[in-house]
């Protein structure tokens, strides 16, 4: 960026982008300095409407890889709100009737015994070898396709990328996205895994805790996974699984406990030998 006023392009010039446009005009949490195009590119639009530009996904721009003061205000706005129709603009703010959800506690930074989980599922894994052989699986996203079958709620046509400079097993605050499909896009972030080597003593879990977001903010959602050892030395594993959409987009629980059961069991029948031939 230029500083303002200087030679060169207006485009380039450093601006101030109020972020969610409400007073205090001061308030360091609600603003960003940015590029004048990047300033212009935005318009009337709500956050997750500026990511989804052209301008923001050709330079490989979205809320994940966004500056975090961006960031912030994105989470602010899906987090606490939703979108109903029939609303109005103020000023140039497009607020299309903007009405506070009251997710508390919010269950997409809430500890884990905080979140009134939609479904939570056990399963024994017993060919399973250890504990961290099994939190390695699940934390490895980009392979589930070589073990999970098709089912229900997954098909064939699931892809999924690490958003650099990430790598598997996946970290705290590492970023990944599932492409469903041509259009379907799952932008998650990990908010919790177990470090290599935490799972060989006794009573010892390890855990993988991530959130993805589809379709601008309406449909959110947290899923955690967690293997430990039973009290007969079997390992174990339990998924626990939060939506946060309209309930016309939530499956049921039965659903989304039949796929971790699913998932569970191909996660199981990985750890099979292949026959000799």
């Amino acid at each position: 960026m230029l500083p303002t006023g200087s030679p060169g392009p207006r485009t380039d010039w450093a601006t101030i982008e109020y972020l969610n446009r409400e007073p205090s005009w001061d308030n360091p949490d609600a603003v960003a300095m940015c590029c004048g195009i990047c300033n212009s590119s935005r318009g009337d639009k709500l956050p997750e409407g500026w990511f989804a530009g052209e301008y923001w996904r050709s330079r490989g721009i979205d809320e994940l890889t966004a500056a975090a003061p961006v960031q912030k205000a994105h989470r602010a706005v899906v987090g606490g709100c939703v979108r109903e129709a029939g609303g109005r603009v103020m000023g140039s703010f497009q607020e299309v009737g903007l009405r506070r959800r009251p997710f508390l506690p919010d269950a997409a930074t809430a500890a884990p015994a905080d979140v009134h989980w939609t479904a939570t599922v056990t399963e024994s894994l017993p060919n399973c070898p250890s504990v961290e052989a099994g939190w390695e699986k699940i934390a490895t996203q980009t392979e589930w396709g070589e073990w999970r079958s098709e089912s229900t709620m997954r098909g064939d046509d699931v892809h999924v990328t690490v958003v650099p400079p990430a790598t598997e097993p996946l970290t705290m605050g590492d970023g990944y996205v599932v492409k469903v499909g041509r259009f379907m896009k799952i932008r998650c972030h990990v908010l919790e895994s177990s470090s290599p080597g935490t799972g060989t003593r006794e009573g010892d879990e390890m855990v993988f805790d991530a959130t993805g977001m589809a379709l601008g903010g309406l449909v959110r959602v947290r899923f955690r996974f967690t293997v430990f050892r039973g009290e007969d030395g079997v390992v174990m594993a339990r998924a626990q699984e939060k939506f946060m959409s309209l309930s016309l987009l939530t499956p049921s629980r039965e659903a989304l406990e039949n796929e971790h059961r699913h998932t569970f069991r191909d996660l199981n029948e990985s750890f099979l030998s292949p026959p000799t031939p």
